[in-house]
């Protein structure tokens, strides 16, 4: 019975989550922090996770070997490209919000209207 209320509160947490998305932009707030500085905190995360993104897929994490054989008994590999999975992606993001979660921001829904006086 546990296991079927944690899948329902996983489900309404994604659709809550879905909603606040399509009626707000998400913004990092850090108390006392001018927008400059949480710009260039968050310049700064998004460059530290691209890396390690970049570092999942030359790991060979993403790259697969395949191996064929003629008709002939002729025996060839092929590696194909690294490419960046879905996973590497979510990585990639799970490393950006712990970067600004460590430098004491918190990801807020903040109304359109607001996200686009911005400007």
């Amino acid at each position: 019975m546990s296991g079927v209320s944690h899948a329902t509160a996983t489900i309404l947490g994604a659709l809550a989550t879905a909603y606040l998305a399509a009626c707000s932009a998400l913004e990092w707030q850090r108390p006392n922090t001018d927008a400059a500085i949480a710009s260039q905190d968050l310049q700064q995360c998004e460059l530290q996770a691209k890396a390690y993104g970049r570092r999942l897929v030359s790991s060979g994490m993403s790259s697969k070997a395949t191996v064929s054989v003629s008709p002939r008994g002729e025996v060839g590999v092929a590696i194909s490209p690294p490419a960046v999975a879905a996973a590497d992606v979510s990585a990639e993001y799970d490393f950006l919000r712990s970067c600004m979660w460590n430098k004491g921001y918190e990801q807020r829904a903040i109304p359109w209207a607001k996200a686009g006086d911005a400007d």
